[in-house]
């Protein structure tokens, strides 16, 4: 149903029917996607099998499994800092949550429960079952469970 309402005609002929709002969902902007990662880990591998020479009395397969070698040399090292800049950005959202937390507590909420509703509230999550996708929203770790 969401990838039909994703086109404007029947969006449209849908707002018309039902009269209703459509809660439309808002994404996280950040982070690396799947696709981003694909790339990022593949870079090693690319640039040495693009920089490979043939050496003499070398064949062309022996020339590019040694390029193919020296591009996995470097895919430990990506795949840490890729997993370092990831964890960086969980912990700074995980900050900012807490950070908002904090300042709903000031501004009057009595517990922290009521803090994150409503922090939720104002995301328009509030009616929102999924806790994965409030943490997708939030910008927090699926793992780890912040919402009580």
């Amino acid at each position: 149903m969401n990838k039909v309402l994703l086109r404007p005609l029947f969006r449209n002929a849908y707002l018309k029917k039902s009269e209703k709002k459509l809660d439309v969902k808002k994404f996280n902007v950040g982070g690396f996607s799947k696709v981003e990662k694909r790339n990022l880990l593949l870079t090693p591998i690319t640039s040495a099998l693009l920089q490979a020479r043939k050496m003499r009395g070398e064949g062309e397969l022996g020339a590019l499994a040694r390029a193919f070698g020296k591009g996995i040399q470097g895919l430990p090292q990506t795949q840490l800092a890729i997993r370092e800049i990831e964890q960086r950005e969980e912990e700074e959202s995980y900050k900012k949550f807490e950070d908002q937390i904090k300042q709903m507590m000031l501004h009057g909420a009595g517990n922290r429960d009521i803090a994150i509703k409503w922090i939720l509230e104002a995301e328009g999550l509030e009616n929102e079952s999924d806790a994965n996708y409030i943490c997708y929203n939030l910008g927090l770790s699926y793992d780890k469970k912040y919402l009580g």
